[in-house]
């Protein structure tokens, strides 16, 4: 009879149980995301053996093609793990590979014990879920139970929805508290997209949804094109509103790695992940390879404790606090979520021209009501009637900037657009114009 396996590592201050998929240090749980947890069990298992790096990728990755950047990136990710003083313990042996030279414990627990955890052999779907999850989820505060609601299936409508507006009330607040990083967001799009960069949402579930709603709303609130602000999503588009497609898919690290490959990511782009618990494999694979790239990198995620804040270039993490259904991220992480994509891409747009005081100015015409919008914003800046505002707009192909710059300077329609594209798409700048004073009179402010 072969011996039992052990499952159970200490070494230092760490133990590493498998079989409960947990990582801990003096007794508190450490978040490893799956793969690193999976290369911390390599490595353990045979302390002193070096191994290559084909070893660790064909072990980690088996049946699949990546990059040696991703190895990389997961040993990375360990040693921060592990801290200052113990990320010597994983040393890099020179053109070959890595060993774990650290002190080892193996034992097999005893799980007999009362309260102790104890998996049957019918459990098994269940302990795959955890082996997917890489570490205990309850240490996330997407994923934690909300005090406030725990008897929410016995309370009234009334006190559900009071409780909801009370919650959603720390979104706001949470937002806020993030400001400067998300300033420090806009800055990094709105250069990049100045020098013919593109700005790319890469997300899963809710997440994936609403990057997909932003990148949608760009083209025609402000005139994009859809090759500018791009969404990625497991699956592809088609899978945005099926379930199924994505929750298959948002596990698979390799995804997102293909996917910022296809789409050709360069250093002239940003990528901004988007993920709740900041541990989606989808979105990490595609940070992974952004890296790579040298494009700037974005993450938006409601866990500041994520591993990823010292792999992007900003991470923005509102603390919004457990939801009322406990992990249902579409509330109040959602919400936050929306309001960051919103402001990076709002103040980004504005930064680039798109508006003239607060009046959209670079929306697409394409239907009456967009139309009947495009002319009575050039009412309002330039103080035409209906039939003179729809003469003029039609010179300018219903393009509401040309037409401006048109009547305030009386040029044509090509010496209007050169006159744009040399002032970068700022009406204020191609016609030396405020319009702030016309608003405050129209509005009947003072100046």
């Amino acid at each position: 009879m072969s011996s039992p396996v052990s499952c159970l590592y200490e070494f230092g201050p760490y133990r590493l149980d498998l079989e409960e998929r947990t990582f801990s240090r003096a007794g508190q749980v450490l978040a490893l995301p799956p793969k690193t947890l999976d290369l911390l069990a390599l490595l353990v298992r045979k302390p002193g053996h070096a191994f290559s790096k084909q070893e660790l990728m064909s072990a980690l990755w088996p049946d699949t093609f990546v990059e040696e950047a991703n190895l990389s990136f997961q040993i990375s990710t360990l040693r921060k793990a592990l801290g200052n003083g113990a990320a010597r313990w994983i040393e890099t042996v020179p053109k070959h590979g890595y060993r774990f030279s650290q002190d080892v414990r193996g034992t097999i627990p005893d799980r007999s014990m009362v309260g102790a955890p104890h998996h049957r052999s019918g459990e098994h779907s269940t302990a795959s879920l955890r082996a997917d999850a890489g570490f205990a989820w309850p240490v996330l505060p997407t994923e934690a139970i909300n005090p406030v609601s725990v008897a929410l299936d016995n309370a009234s409508v009334s006190t559900i929805l009071e409780m909801m507006a009370n919650e959603d009330r720390r979104v706001v607040a949470a937002v806020h508290q993030e400001r400067e990083r998300i300033a420090q967001g806009v800055e990094i799009i709105t250069q990049a997209l100045r020098t013919g960069g593109r700005l790319i949402l890469v997300g899963a579930g809710t997440s994936g949804r609403l990057g997909a709603l932003e990148a949608a709303e760009m083209p025609p609130t402000f005139g994009t094109s859809p090759h500018v602000v791009q969404a990625i999503v497991p699956g592809g588009q088609e899978e945005v509103f099926r379930y199924r497609g994505q929750s298959e898919s948002e596990d698979r690290y390799e995804d997102g790695v293909r996917n910022i490959a296809r789409l050709r990511v360069s250093k002239t782009d940003v990528v901004v992940g988007i993920s709740a618990s900041g541990t989606t494999p989808f979105v990490r694979g595609a940070l992974t390879r952004t890296r790579k790239t040298g494009a700037k990198m974005i993450l938006v995620t409601c866990w500041a404790g994520s591993d990823l804040q010292t792999f992007v270039d900003v991470m923005i993490a509102p603390a919004v606090g457990p939801e009322i259904i406990a992990g249902s991220t579409r509330l109040k992480a959602g919400t936050a979520t929306k309001m960051v994509l919103n402001m990076l891409t709002t103040a980004s747009m504005v930064r680039l021209g798109k508006t003239y005081g607060n009046l959209m100015v670079d929306a697409q015409t394409r239907s009456d009501k967009l139309k009947d919008r495009a002319r009575r914003t050039f009412i309002i800046v330039t103080g035409l009637d209906f039939d003179q505002a729809d003469e003029l707009l039609r010179r300018a192909h219903w393009n509401v900037k040309v037409a401006i710059v048109m009547q305030k300077l009386s040029l044509s329609y090509v010496d209007a657009v050169d006159r744009l594209k040399n002032s970068q798409g700022s009406i204020r700048e191609a016609t030396g114009e405020d319009i702030e004073h016309r608003l405050r009179e129209l509005l009947g402010m003072s100046p």
